[in-house]
């Protein structure tokens, strides 16, 4: 039936239970999962609130935050792939 099953995921609560679910349900078939996780790019535009110029995050801060909540996101999907 099917071969992959995409899970985009940002961390949340509820995203956790579909990567759970995710994870089960290929079990059962036979299928590949593939996690997505999709980071917003560092623009000043994606701040949403106003903040002082020494609390705005530099580009090397912004990537490393990315890649941390990446990190700790697939942490969980392979955790419950276990």
């Amino acid at each position: 039936m099917f071969k992959k099953i995409l899970v985009a995921t940002d961390g949340s609560d509820i995203d956790q239970r579909a990567v759970t679910l995710a994870v089960n349900f290929s079990a059962t078939i036979g299928a590949t999962v593939v996690f997505a996780f999709v980071a917003f790019p560092y623009t000043l535009t994606s701040l949403h609130y106003p903040l002082p110029s020494s609390a705005i995050p530099t580009h090397q801060e912004h990537e490393k935050a990315n890649r941390d909540q990446a990190n700790r996101i697939f942490s969980v999907a392979e955790a419950c792939a276990k």
